[in-house]
């Protein structure tokens, strides 16, 4: 097929993240959802001229975490950065939550996560296509 639109136009990334993690309750989405909405959290980013600390809030659009009770786990959406000069890995959402919570620190058996990308977006928050 023919791209419609140029790979630079993409802005924005969507993201479903499922924590399933010990003590997981309303509170803790609570807290989770505050943690990746105030600034700030600093983060070790990794990128071709080398590591930096970065302040990773800014480059999050938008966050929602709420408790799943029928699951028993955190069902969170996160819109991030994913312009080629400003992209945020969706990992370090969750790497700033093992910081600063220290969650998904116990038996990788118990305690996981996952990450499923649901959308690519323009600057205008369009869908890419």
């Amino acid at each position: 097929y023919e791209a419609k639109n140029d790979f630079s136009k993409i802005k924005w990334a969507s993201y479903d993240i499922t924590i399933t993690t010990d003590g997981a309750n309303a509170e803790m989405a609570d807290v989770i959802q505050n943690t990746l909405t105030t600034s700030p959290l600093m983060l070790l980013k990794r990128t071709k001229a080398g590591e930096r600390e970065i302040d990773i809030i800014p480059l999050i659009q938008s966050v929602k975490a709420v408790y799943n009770e029928n699951k028993g786990c955190i069902d969170m959406n996160a819109t991030v950065s994913a312009s080629t000069n400003e992209y945020l890995n969706p990992e370090m959402l969750i790497s700033g939550l093992k910081q600063k919570l220290g969650i998904l620190s116990n038996d990788p058996t118990k305690e996981y996560y996952t990450i499923l990308r649901t959308a690519l977006l323009c600057e205008d928050m369009t869908n890419f296509s």
